[in-house]
Parts: C-alpha cells; sequence; structure tokens
C-alpha cells in the first residue's frame, strides 16, 4: 500500500475510499445498536514504527488525513462519545493533524519509540487530546521486577497525568 501511495495513487484513493466507506457502514450499525450508552469508539491506523513513522507528514496529509477526518466527523455527528486511535510507533508528528481531524484519545503511546517522551507529548498536546497507555510492555512488563514496574507506573503518571487527560494503561 506504501508503495501504491507512491506508484499508483489513483489506486490507494479507491482503496481508501472503499475501506472508509466500510468503517462508516459498521460504525453506523454499531451506533444504531448501542446508541448513547457507548463512550468511546476506537479506530485503528498504525502510523509509527519503533524508530520513525511509516510514511511521511506530506503522505499522510494528502492520503491519510482526509479519511481519518471523514470518519470522525462521521462518528462526531452520531455520537457525543470520544473517538480514539490505536497507532503504535513513533508517530508524534502526527498528532496535531490527529486532533486537527477530529481524534480526542491517543492510544497506545509506546514509550520506547522514538520521540514518545510521555512529559513532551503532554506539554505539546495534553491541553487538546487525552493520553491512553503508555507503560512500557515492550520491556519493563514482561521483564521488570515489580519494583521496575511499579517505577514504570509512577513515571507514565507524572509525565501524563497533570491536569487530567490521562488513561493508565499498558502500551
Amino acid at each position: 500500500f506504501i508503495m501504491d501511495l507512491h506508484r499508483n495513487p489513483s489506486f490507494a484513493r479507491y482503496l481508501l475510499d472503499k475501506i472508509t466507506d466500510v468503517q462508516i457502514a459498521l460504525v453506523d450499525i454499531l451506533l444504531g445498536e448501542v446508541g448513547d450508552h457507548v463512550v468511546m469508539v476506537q479506530i485503528e491506523d498504525d502510523l509509527g514504527s519503533q524508530a520513525g513513522p511509516l510514511i511521511s507528514y506530506a503522505l499522510y496529509l494528502e492520503y491519510i488525513e482526509p479519511y481519518h477526518k471523514k470518519l470522525c466527523d462521521f462518528i462526531h455527528s452520531r455520537t457525543s462519545a470520544k473517538i480514539m486511535i490505536h497507532s503504535c510507533g513513533a508517530m508524534e508528528g502526527f498528532v496535531p493533524d490527529l486532533i486537527g481531524a477530529g481524534i480526542d484519545v491517543l492510544n497506545p503511546v509506546q514509550p520506547r519509540a522514538k520521540g514518545m517522551d510521555s512529559k513532551k507529548l503532554k506539554e505539546r498536546y495534553g491541553d487538546r487530546i487525552c493520553f491512553h497507555g503508555g507503560v512500557d510492555t515492550q520491556e519493563v512488563l514482561p521483564g521488570g521486577t515489580t519494583r521496575e514496574v511499579e517505577e514504570e507506573v509512577r513515571e507514565r503518571i507524572k509525565g501524563f497525568a497533570h491536569n487530567g487527560g490521562y488513561i493508565l494503561a499498558p502500551s
């Protein structure tokens, strides 16, 4: 797909149109069933790897962001529920555009991915987005001591929880 963004953009747009239409149809069914009982709708779109973004910011803005916005606008038109995006990896640079597209909550916030420092993310975006996750699942939770896990949890709370806007959870 990433190659299609460069080599076959008409196909990439066609595919994105179809995927977004299917997502909207599924969300429409879901929200028709649960109504106002739902408090959060999760969408997924991994944008980062451990070391950096999977695509350039220019490609995101041209190809992906319009579909995020279309889906978020639809969800927000049907419910007061918050929208959480699951997007792994080093994707800090996308956060302002995700907020602009209508994302309310960012998950999983991988602390070991490049640029995903809790304090810096909170300082830059914490007044506009809620963070969900952050507790390291790559090293600390699977291999850390009880003390290391406790320190990791304290570090995430210290970095993210000031003035609210944080849901403590594993990354």
